[in-house]
């Protein structure tokens, strides 16, 4: 089964882009062109941690969900557990 991993990184960057800077934002879209999953991926894991931004249960699930998607290890999300708001 194909996974079209461009594509869900893209959704994920739409998806999260008001929570992180333009300036990341283009920095993650060009580390898709070169095909860099992971570092587009921690990158908005990052910069999201970094800012201190708070984000709902349902917000992490989508990193965990696009993680395992791509086969990517927890630790490349579970910081963001720490932002979870009640």
């Amino acid at each position: 089964m194909f996974i079209n991993k461009k594509k869900i990184l893209n959704s994920l960057i739409d998806r999260f882009s008001i929570l992180i800077l333009n300036e990341d934002i283009e920095n993650c879209r060009e580390l898709l062109i070169n095909n860099e999953y992971i570092l587009c991926y921690n990158t908005i894991v990052t910069q999201i941690y970094e800012y201190d931004k708070n984000i709902i249960q349902e917000e992490y699930d989508i990193f965990v969900y696009v993680a395992k998607k791509l086969r990517f290890k927890a630790e490349e999300y579970n910081i963001l557990k720490e932002l979870i708001s009640k």
